[in-house]
């Protein structure tokens, strides 16, 4: 099966900073998840209808079509693997692997432990391993670790109420977990032990800088912080100017951020002090995702998949100045 590409014109703003290349079948449902392949080859993304697709990045054919039946119908996450072999796909109460390789669709469903949504997950570095980030029926979030060859559950560590999002350190040696009602943390891989505590209000997402040195977090009033990984102190923020702020995620050279707030997408150009605003988008807008080499973003959103070409930063308006202290601090302890 083959889908019809076409060009579209969104404005002339937007035109004039980059090209939107739109990838449609005649109308897709809402896209509820979406991943690059680290190689940059493949797009994976997930319908509201638990359809999957995996298309080919340059020519948007479609590659495979995973047949993997959830009996919730509803899938949120899709999380390649480091290897480019493997997808995670997380729905409510399920979850399971496909290998992209070719041959059989061989998959492997891991049960939900807490009987409720998968939040996140991520791969270790060898793919030998899956975090995943669950809550029970009392919204106490777990971090699961599973065995990615037998589907053995490994470990399993309880969070706090209402987690939002997770992720892994790159070394694999720490978690991160922020929370829709209180402060984000990290802590230890093996033992569950808290590590850090960050004095910011409540987040959809926190995300490691690639190096390790800082932590991103999309705070919900619409502010992305920047915190010291070691000491937990704030070194910068934005103020998106939304009021509300979903997914905050870094690229892969760690030069900027995306993030999606309400229809509107924010790249924001970290070292250079720079700002960029794309908005009119369907209140459905799926988060955004890197290519590789981070000069382009894929989301969803209209009922089709749209890929945009990042503008290098020099054309890019500079942000406004901010004091990180007072636009990402809590004073209030929860």
């Amino acid at each position: 099966m083959k889908r019809l590409v076409f060009f579209a014109i969104c404005c002339a703003a937007i035109m004039s900073l980059g090209q939107f290349r739109v990838n449609a079948r005649e109308q897709l449902s809402t896209i509820t998840a979406l991943a690059w392949s680290p190689d940059g080859t493949r797009i994976a993304f997930a319908e509201s209808n638990g359809h999957i697709e995996i298309i080919d990045a340059a020519s948007h054919d479609v590659i495979s079509s995973p047949d993997l039946t959830f009996s919730s119908g509803y899938i949120n996450l899709i999380v390649w693997s480091p290897d480019n072999q493997r997808i995670f796909v997380g729905a409510v109460y399920e979850s399971a692997l496909y290998d992209t390789t070719g041959g059989s669709q061989s998959f492997h469903l891991f049960a939900n432990l807490h009987e409720d949504s998968h939040e996140a997950a991520k791969w270790s570095n060898d793919a030998s391993l899956i975090a995943n980030l669950n809550a029970d029926a009392n919204l106490t979030a777990w971090i699961d670790i599973w065995d990615t060859r037998t589907g053995e559950s490994l470990k399993s560590f309880p969070t706090m109420l209402d987690m939002s999002d997770m992720d892994w350190s790159p070394d694999n040696k720490a978690f991160a977990v922020s929370s829709y009602q209180s402060f984000t943390y990290t802590l230890d891989a093996s033992t569950g032990e808290r590590l850090l505590e960050l004095l910011n209000g409540p987040a959809k997402s926190v995300e490691w800088r690639p190096d390790k040195s800082l932590l991103a977090t999309g705070e919900l009033e619409g502010q992305i912080c920047l915190w010291d990984a070691k000491s937990g102190e704030i070194v910068n923020g934005l103020d998106t100017g939304s009021g509300f702020t979903t997914e905050a995620s870094w690229s892969p050279d760690g030069q900027k951020i995306v993030a999606t707030s309400l229809g509107e997408i924010v790249i924001w150009y970290v070292d250079q002090g720079r700002v960029l605003h794309l908005d009119d988008f369907d209140i459905d807008l799926a988060s955004p995702v890197w290519n590789p080499d981070s000069t382009q973003i894929a989301f969803g959103t209209g009922g089709a998949i749209q890929i945009f070409d990042v503008p290098p930063s020099d054309s890019i308006p500079l942000a406004p100045t901010t004091n990180p202290d007072e636009l990402c601090f809590e004073e209030t302890m929860w």
